[in-house]
C-alpha cells in the first residue's frame, strides 16, 4: 500500500554524491622524528599506500622542521598533493600557491608550471561548480573537459579524478545517464590505481546509484558493499550516511526489511546530531518504512508504533524546515499505516493532505502511490465509485512515469476492487496484469534469497493468492472445468519460485569457473569466520573480547553476501542462465500421479485457503481453515504429539477432516497407498502421518499410506532433471556415515554449556548443549555394517575437515548423527556441529552456506540431528534450512526431523530405516515400515518418537537391489530393536535430551 520512501532519485539519492567521504585509518603516530628528510620519505611511502591522512601528519611536521627554501617547497608541495587527495581543494591550492613562491625564489621551472597548471585546474573546477549551481550544466562540462586537458598535460590524475566526479554530477543534472556511468568508471579506475579510498568511495556509490535508477538490485547492492568495505575507523561518520542510508532503500526494494532497519538505524546514528538536516526525516521515513512492512509480516503492534514515531517525528521537522516533498511523503506514510490499523478515517485525513501538497508540487510519482492508498479506503467504506477513480488515476499516472515499483500494487487493488463488484473477468485482466509486472520486477533480481525475499513480501504474493480464489470461486459456480487447472497453476507458480531457481543455479555454479580473486577471497572470509568460531566456542572468552568477536562474525558475513555476489554478477553463465519452467496442471498429472498416488497441495493465505488434491481421476480444490485458524490447529496438534504423557490426540483427527478426507470423498481413496504432500505456511512444519482417520485408538494417516514431501511439484520435477540417474557417473561408494564427533572441553568439563551461553544474540532458534551423543557412534557402526562399500567417520575422525575432504560426490547416501543448530532468522548460520578441535582452518560448524559449496551426487542425505527441519519461513517460499542447502549441492532427498529427538531411539530408528532400505523398498517406505513397527512396539509408539522425521524430495528412489537381508538377519533386527525399546524404557519416557 506505501509509496517507497525514496524521496526520487534525482531528488535524493543522487544528492548524496556531493557528500566528501573520507575513509582512512589513522592509527596512533609513533613519537615524530627530527630528521626532515626521513620525515619526508616516510610521507611519501605512506601516499604511495593511499595512507593520506596519516601523511598529511607527518607532512606538516616536516614542514615544521624544513629549513631550507628546497626543503619547505617539498613539504608543501607533497602537502598540497595530499589536500587534494583528501577533497581538501581550498588548502591544496593555498599549498600550490606558497609552493609556487618558492619554486620561483629557487627558479625550480619544471616545479613553477606545474603548480600554476595545478592552480588554474581548481579554480576552474570552482568555476565549474558555481556553473552547475547557477544550471548552466553545459558550460560547467565544457570548463571541466579543459581542466581535464590540463591535468593530462601535468599528468595530475587527483585532480583529473575530482574533475570527473564533477563533470558526472553536470551529466546527471542533464540526464545524460549512460556518460554519468562512463565518467564514474573512468574516475574509480583512477582511484583504485592511487588507493584513494576517498575517491573509491565516492564513485562506487555513484555506480550504485546508477544500477539503481535502471533497477538493477543485485548490482546496485554490490557497489554500495563494496563502498562500505573501504571505510575504516578514520572515516568521518557524516561522510558515510549516504551509503548506510541507499543500502536501507534498496533493501526496503526486496524486501529484506529487517537489513533494511539495521542500516536506517546506522545512517540515523550518524545524522542525529543535526537534526534539521532534511536527510534526518528522509531516514526516519525509510526506517518507518521499514517497521510497516515487517508489521505487516509480523502481525507485531510494536513494528507499527515504531514506524508511526518515526514517520511522526519525520513529519514535524520536515514541517518546522518547509520541506514540502518530506510532508507529502510522511502524510502518505501516516495514512497508510492508519489504514493498516484499519483505522479509515484517520488514513483518509492524512492522505488526503499529501495528495493536495503532492498535486501543488506535481509530485506524479508519489501521487501514483496516494491515489492508490485513497483508492483502498474508499473501496473499505463501501464507496466504490471513487475508489475507482482514484485507482484509474493512479493506474494512468504510474504508466505514464514508468513506475512498475507501485503500478503492480494499483492493478492488484484494482482487481480486489472489481472482484467486491461482481466483475471477475475484469478482475482476472487486471491481477494478470499485477503478477506480469511483479514477474519483470522479480527477473531484474540475481540472488535467489533476494528474489524469495521480494516473493514473500509485501502484498505481492496476493495477486497470485487472490487470482487462485477468484478462479476456484468461478469453477464452483459453474465455469469451465479448465479454470480448476489455471487455478492450479497459478498456485503453483506462487510456490517455492526461488528454490527451483536454485537448482537449475547451482548447476552453472559447479560447471563453470568463477572469478578466481573472488574465489579466493570467499575462501578467506570463511576462513576468517572458522577461526572466530573456534574462538568463541573457547569456555574461558571474556564477555568484552565474546561481543567483539560477535561483532566480527555479523561484518564478514556482510562481506562474505558481497562477494557470493559479486560471483553471481560477473559470472556471464549466471546471467544467460534459463531457469526451469513452472509445471503445469496437465505436466503433474503425467509427471506424480498413478492410481495409487495422489497429491494435495496446499496454499494458505490470510482471508482463505485451499487444498489442491491430484489424482488420476482428475483435480478437486476444497476450502481448508485459513491461516490465523489452522496455524491454531496445527500448533495444539504438535504440542499433543510431543508430550510423551498425552494419549489425547483428537487434534489430529479435526486435523485430517479438515485437511486430507474432502480430497479423498466418493471413493477416490480406493486403491491409493501413496500420498506427496506440497504444505505452505505452518503446514510445512506438520508430519502428516500423525493425522488421524477415525476415533479408534492409533489410526495414524501412516497406517494407511506412505507420505513424501516436496516444496513444490516444479522444484521436485527439477530435482530429478538435476541428478539425471541415467546419465551421471555412478558413485563408487553406498555410505558415508558420520557420527559421535568429539566437542573436547566442552564435552568433558562443560556439557551443560549452552550455545546461548557461547553465541549469546548469534542464534535465533537453537538452544544447544554440547554433551557428547554416545548412542550416534553406535549408531553409524552399525548402519555401516549393513550396507556394504560404506565408510565411517567417527570422534575425532567426524570432523569437518575430513569431511570436507572426502569426494562427497563419491557416495550414494550421507548420514550425519551429530549435534544441529538451526537459525530461523539467518539460516546462512544453521550447522552440523561436527568434531570440535580448535583447529583455526575448520570450526567444526558445516554451516548452511559451506554446505552450499559441497559437490554432492546423493541420493539421500540423512541429517539425524534435531529440528533439522526447521529453519527461516518465507511466504510462499516455505522453510529456508539446511535441507535447502542439501539439494542445492546436489542431493534428491534428505530424511530431516521437526523437533528434538532422543538420542537412543534416534540410532534405533536409523538401524531399521536402513534396513528396509535394503529390501528394495523406497526411501519413503521404508521411513514407513520403522514408523509402524515403532507403533506396534508398545514402547516407543506415542508419536513423540517415531513422527519427527520425514522425507523431502525424491522420496520414490530405490537404493538397492533385492536380496541384502536374509529373514534371519530381519528377526534379528526385529528382537534387538524390542529388546532395546523394553531396556530403556523408563529412560525414554523422562529423558527428552536432544541431538
Amino acid at each position: 500500500m506505501e509509496k517507497s520512501l525514496k524521496p526520487g532519485l534525482a531528488l535524493l539519492l543522487f544528492c548524496f554524491l556531493n557528500l566528501n567521504l573520507f575513509p582512512q585509518s589513522s592509527p596512533t603516530l609513533n613519537k615524530p622524528q627530527e630528521n626532515f628528510t626521513q620525515l619526508l620519505s616516510n610521507a611519501q611511502s605512506l601516499l604511495a599506500e593511499g595512507q593520506y591522512s596519516r601523511a598529511l601528519k607527518i607532512l606538516q611536521q616536516s614542514l615544521n622542521l624544513a629549513r631550507t627554501a628546497e626543503e619547505k617547497k617539498s613539504a608543501l608541495f607533497y602537502l598540497a598533493e595530499t589536500n587534494a587527495s583528501l577533497g581538501q581543494l581550498p588548502q591544496a591550492s593555498e599549498r600550490y600557491v606558497q609552493c609556487l613562491e618558492l619554486a620561483r625564489k629557487l627558479a625550480d621551472s619544471a616545479t613553477i608550471q606545474y603548480c600554476q597548471k595545478a592552480i588554474e585546474i581548481i579554480d576552474l573546477f570552482n568555476k565549474a561548480k558555481e556553473l552547475r549551481q547557477d544550471k548552466k550544466c553545459s558550460e560547467a562540462i565544457e570548463t571541466l573537459n579543459r581542466a581535464i586537458v590540463i591535468c593530462n598535460e601535468i599528468k595530475n590524475d587527483t585532480l583529473k579524478m575530482k574533475c570527473l566526479r564533477r563533470k558526472s554530477l553536470c551529466l546527471l543534472d542533464m540526464n545524460d545517464s549512460e556518460n554519468y556511468l562512463k565518467v564514474n568508471i573512468e574516475a574509480n579506475t583512477i582511484a583504485k590505481k592511487l588507493k584513494n579510498a576517498y575517491e573509491i568511495i565516492i564513485t562506487l556509490n555513484n555506480i550504485g546509484h546508477w544500477y539503481f535508477s535502471i533497477n538493477n538490485i543485485n548490482l546496485a547492492i554490490d557497489y554500495f558493499t563494496q563502498a562500505i568495505s573501504y571505510i575504516n575507523e578514520d572515516t568521518l561518520p557524516q561522510d558515510i550516511f549516504d551509503i548506510y542510508y541507499n543500502l536501507g532503500t534498496v533493501y526496503n526494494e526486496i524486501g529484506n526489511f529487517d537489513r533494511a532497519i539495521e542500516y536506517f538505524n546506522n545512517a540515523l546514528a550518524i545524522i542525529s546530531n543535526d537534526r534539521t538536516n532534511p536527510y534526518y526525516s528522509a531516514t526516519l521515513i525509510g526506517l518507518g518504512f521499514s517497521y510497516v512492512k515487517k508489521g505487516l509480516s509480523t502481525g507485531s503492534r510494536e513494528d507499527y508504533d515504531r514506524a508511526f514515531d518515526c514517520f511522526s517525528q519525520a513529519q514535524q521537522i520536515a514541517a518546522k524546515t518547509g520541506n514540502k516533498n518530506y510532508e507529502v511523503i510522511t502524510y502518505n506514510n501516516l495514512g497508510s499505516l492508519k489504514a493498516h490499523l484499519e483505522e479509515n478515517l484517520d488514513a483518509l485525513y492524512y492522505l488526503n493532505k499529501a495528495r493536495a501538497l503532492a498535486e501543488e508540487l506535481k509530485l506524479n510519482s508519489y501521487l501514483a502511490s496516494i491515489y492508490t492508498n485513497i483508492g483502498i479506503i474508499y473501496g473499505r467504506l463501501g464507496d466504490y465509485q471513487n475508489s475507482t477513480l482514484f485507482y484509474d488515476k493512479a493506474i494512468n499516472l504510474a504508466v505514464n512515469e514508468n513506475e512498475n515499483r507501485y503500478l503492480w500494487e494499483s492493478y492488484l487493488e484494482k482487481a480486489n476492487l472489481l472482484r467486491k463488484q461482481g466483475q471477475p473477468e475484469e478482475a482476472k485482466f487486471y491481477y494478470l496484469n499485477s503478477i506480469n509486472i511483479i514477474e519483470s520486477l522479480r527477473s531484474q533480481l540475481l540472488t535467489e534469497e533476494d528474489k524469495a525475499s521480494f516473493f514473500g513480501s509485501d502484498k505481492r504474493l496476493d495477486a497470485y493468492y487472490n487470482l487462485t480464489d477468484l478462479l476456484i470461486n468461478q469453477q464452483e459456480k459453474g465455469s469451465s472445468q479448465s479454470t480448476l487447472g489455471q487455478a492450479f497453476n497459478y498456485m503453483e507458480r506462487a510456490r517455492a519460485r526461488a528454490f527451483l531457481e536454485s537448482i537449475e543455479a547451482s548447476k552453472v555454479s559447479q560447471q563453470f569457473p568463477v572469478d578466481i580473486r573472488l574465489a579466493n577471497r570467499e575462501k578467506e572470509l570463511m576462513s576468517d569466520l572458522s577461526r572466530i568460531y573456534t574462538r568463541l566456542i573457547t569456555p574461558e572468552v571474556e564477555d568484552k573480547e565474546r561481543t567483539a568477536l560477535l561483532d566480527q562474525v555479523k561484518r564478514l558475513e556482510e562481506d562474505l553476501e558481497n562477494v557470493r555476489r559479486q560471483i553471481r554478477s560477473k559470472n556471464p553463465a549466471f546471467a544467460n542462465l534459463a531457469y526451469p519452467e513452472v509445471i503445469t496442471y496437465e505436466q503433474a498429472r503425467k509427471e506424480f500421479v498413478d492410481w495409487k498416488t495422489a497429491v494435495f497441495a496446499f496454499l494458505v493465505g490470510k482471508d482463505s485457503a485451499y487444498a489442491f488434491c491430484l489424482t488420476r481421476k482428475g483435480l478437486k480444490v476444497y476450502p481448508v481453515p485459513a491461516q490465523k485458524e489452522l496455524r491454531e490447529m496445527v500448533t495444539r496438534h504438535r504440542r499433543a504429539i510431543s508430550d510423551t504423557d498425552n494419549q489425547d490426540f483428537s487434534s489430529g483427527y479435526t486435523l485430517y477432516k479438515a485437511l486430507i478426507e474432502p480430497g479423498l470423498e466418493n471413493g477416490l481413496k480406493n486403491g491409493l497407498n501413496k500420498l506427496l504432500i506440497v504444505p505452505d505456511d505452518i503446514l510445512t512444519i506438520l508430519p502428516f502421518e500423525t493425522l488421524v482417520l477415525s476415533s479408534q485408538p492409533a489410526d495414524w494417516l501412516v497406517r494407511h499410506y506412505t507420505i513424501n514431501y516436496a516444496p513444490s511439484l516444479s522444484s521436485l520435477k527439477g530435482l530429478a532433471h538435476k541428478q539425471n540417474r541415467k546419465d551421471r557417473k555412478k558413485p563408487s561408494y553406498n555410505l558415508l556415515a558420520i557420527g559421535d564427533p568429539y566437542y573436547g572441553e566442552l564435552e568433558e568439563k562443560y556439557s551443560e554449556l549452552s550455545t546461548k551461553t557461547i553465541f549469546q544474540n548469534l542464534y535465533s532458534l537453537s538452544d544447544m548443549k554440547f554433551y557428547r551423543l554416545r548412542y550416534s557412534e553406535e549408531e553409524v557402526r552399525r548402519i555401516s555394517g549393513q550396507i556394504p562399500k560404506s565408510r565411517m567417520l567417527t570422534r575425532e575422525r567426524a570432523s569437518e575437515d575430513l569431511v570436507k575432504r572426502a569426494n562427497l560426490a563419491d557416495y550414494r547416501i550421507l548420514h550425519f548423527a551429530a549435534h544441529g543448530l538451526i537459525d530461523d532468522q539467518k539460516p546462512a548460520r544453521s550447522a552440523i556441529v561436527l568434531t570440535l578441535d580448535n583447529d583455526p582452518a575448520e570450526d567444526g560448524f558445516l554451516q548452511m552456506r559451506e554446505i552450499l559449496n559441497l559437490k554432492l551426487n546423493a541420493d539421500l542425505v540423512v541429517l539425524s540431528s534435531c529440528q533439522t527441519g526447521l529453519g527461516q519461513f518465507i511466504r510462499g517460499e516455505g522453510i529456508e534450512g539446511l535441507s535447502r542447502a542439501f539439494f542445492y549441492a546436489g542431493a534428491s532427498s534428505v530424511l530431516m526431523s521437526l523437533w528434538t529427538v532422543n538420542d537412543q531411539v534416534a540410532s534405533q530408528f536409523m538401524d531399521r530405516f536402513y534396513l528396509h532400505l535394503k529390501q528394495s523398498e523406497s526411501q519413503a517406505e521404508a521411513l514407513r515400515a520403522v514408523k509402524l513397527e515403532m507403533i506396534e512396539s508398545g514402547v516407543v509408539s506415542h508419536p513423540f518418537y517415531w513422527a519427527p522425521f520425514v522425507i523431502n524430495g525424491d522420496g520414490d528412489l530405490k537404493m538397492f537391489v533385492p536380496g541384502y537381508q536374509t529373514p534371519l538377519v530381519i528377526g534379528l533386527s526385529v528382537l534387538g530393536l524390542t529388546l532395546g525399546a523394553l531396556i530403556f524404557r523408563k529412560k525414554l519416557f523422562n529423558n527428552k535430551k536432544g541431538h
